[in-house]
């Protein structure tokens, strides 16, 4: 797994609106990528990531609450020209962009178009609501 070269895929952590912190992780890694912390990894855990990963396709990361794919994630259908749109999109703040990961995953509220950590949704019933009163499926 090389890690010179330009790097095809992305990587995005977006921020709770309220206090700043993380509310998960989104990394889409292009044939040849590392992680972008790889550098933090332990030998074991980068052995894995290149023992289980094929080095011409394109995969996922996710670390968002409870939901953590790993250090191999999973297979997903792009190309360069898909993860360069895909990027932009969320950059710009495209959560709709999101859509076949689910925007849930990283906190987002449809309602208020801004992302909350964990300690910002709250429970409500069978649903979780956001600082703003926004529902969810906690589903």
């Amino acid at each position: 797994m090389s890690q010179q070269g330009a790097r095809r895929g992305f990587y995005f952590a977006p921020q709770c609106a309220k206090c700043g912190m993380s509310t998960g992780i989104f990394e889409v890694l292009g044939p040849g990528d590392v992680p972008q912390r790889w550098g933090c990894w332990d030998e074991g855990s980068k052995r894995l990531h290149v023992d289980q990963t094929a080095p011409d396709a394109w995969r996922m990361l996710v670390v968002a609450g409870t939901l953590n794919n790993g250090v191999v994630g999973e297979p997903i259908d792009l190309d360069d020209d898909s993860a360069a749109d895909l990027r932009r999109r969320l950059v710009a703040g495209d959560v709709e962009a999101l859509e076949s990961v689910s925007d849930e995953l990283l906190g987002h509220c449809i309602g208020c178009a801004e992302f909350y950590c964990h300690l910002h949704w709250r429970k409500a019933g069978t649903n979780s609501a956001c600082p703003e009163g926004h529902l969810r499926d906690l589903a």
